[in-house]
Order: C-alpha cells, then sequence, then structure tokens
C-alpha cells in the first residue's frame, strides 16, 4: 500500500462530508426549523453531490486495494443516488406518503455507512506507516539464495 503524505487529510475530509450529508438530512442541529422544506432538500442534494465528487476522487487518488475502491465506489454511488433521486421524489410528491422518506433516508444511511469506512481507512492509512510490511519496508523479508 503506497502511502501519501496527505491521503489521511482527504480520507478525513470526504469522511465529513459524508458525515454532513447525514446530519443535514436528519436536521440534527435544528438549522432548517423555521425555514420552508424545499429549501432543506436542495441543500442536502447539493451536498449529496459534492460528496460523490469528492468521494470518488479520493477513493481513486487514494485507496490504492481494488476490492476495497471498489466496494467504496460502489456504495458512494448508491448513496448519492438514493438521496438525490429520494429527494427530488419527496420535492414532488404529496405529503403523508412514508415509502417516498424511505428512499433518501436509505441514502443517507449509506452516507453514514460510508463514512464510516473513510474513516477506517484514515486509521489503516495511519497505522500502515508504522507497521513493518505494510508500508513497503523489505527489511522483515527473508533472503533467498
Amino acid at each position: 500500500m503506497r502511502i501519501r503524505r496527505r491521503s489521511v487529510f482527504y480520507l478525513a475530509l470526504a469522511s465529513v462530508l459524508n458525515f454532513s450529508v447525514f446530519v443535514l438530512a436528519w436536521d440534527f442541529l435544528g438549522l432548517f426549523t423555521n425555514t420552508l422544506p424545499p429549501l432543506l432538500s436542495i441543500c442536502v442534494i447539493s451536498l449529496s453531490i459534492t460528496a460523490l465528487f469528492v468521494s470518488v476522487w479520493i477513493s481513486t487518488t487514494v485507496v490504492t486495494i481494488t476490492w476495497l475502491r471498489r466496494i467504496a465506489l460502489i456504495v458512494v454511488l448508491a448513496a448519492s443516488l438514493a438521496t438525490v433521486v429520494g429527494e427530488v421524489v419527496v420535492l414532488n410528491s404529496e405529503d403523508g406518503n412514508l415509502g417516498v422518506g424511505l428512499i433518501p433516508a436509505t441514502g443517507t444511511l449509506l452516507h453514514m455507512l460510508l463514512a464510516a469506512l473513510l474513516f477506517a481507512l484514515c486509521f489503516i492509512h495511519s497505522a500502515s506507516k508504522t507497521i513493518p510490511g505494510m508500508a513497503g519496508d523489505q527489511s522483515i523479508r527473508s533472503r533467498v539464495s
């Protein structure tokens, strides 16, 4: 696993961005209590699209393990697709439809899952600098004559 100097910072940034989609969509901070619902949906849609681009960029440039990169890309695509499509459907649907609300809820929960995955990758990248053999250290391998 090749480690770049700013990899941990970029992974943490993408993790915080995906976590902020979850926090903003569920309005834990109460920022949108006195506003109209379309403003919250528009903010969640724009933040989800931003999280999509940032997470794809981070996954393709920082994560060097192929299967882990593919999992991250699948999760971020599913999360952004469910969040954006779900929020657009919620904006255009009638009130009280529970099934419509489950689509963006699933997308925001996938954003939370992706934030946890990227946050775990921060620790994996940090630990790989100190574990022999992870950062390309050849001193632990035996010589074969």
